[in-house]
């Protein structure tokens, strides 16, 4: 939820967005039991329609409040990024990266994303 406090405070300076990328956990592949138990079971999306359905079941219960983008269906922001599962980028006003977390969960670097992006907003 700190991502969400920090668009919250910058998102008036900074341009926020999630982008759903391919499915982390299909229930074609590797399934966790955590979701099952929850009832969140999805196969890995074949259309960008089916893409589209799974990010909104995701984002809905989340109640997202920063944009959500849609990856296209041949994983090129995953392919171009190395974003699976989950990565944090600041990408400044030169569209350079400007901060890039390690690879979630476990090496997500939301404090070091949170400075990136105040340091942003304090330039402008």
């Amino acid at each position: 939820m700190r991502l969400r406090d920090a668009f919250e405070n910058h998102g008036d300076k900074v341009h926020f967005f999630t982008i759903y990328i391919e499915e982390a956990h299909p229930s074609d592949g590797w399934a966790l039991p955590v979701n099952r138990e929850m009832g969140i079971e999805c196969a890995q999306p074949t259309t960008t329609k089916a893409r589209a359905s799974v990010a909104e079941v995701c984002a809905v219960p989340l109640d997202m409040k920063m944009p959500m983008l849609l990856d296209d269906i041949e994983n090129r922001v995953d392919m171009d990024y190395a974003a699976h599962p989950v990565r944090i980028f600041v990408i400044d006003e030169n569209n350079i990266v400007f901060h890039r977390s390690g690879m979630g969960p476990r090496d997500l670097d939301v404090d070091g994303a949170i400075a990136a992006v105040e340091e942003l907003a304090g330039r402008g």
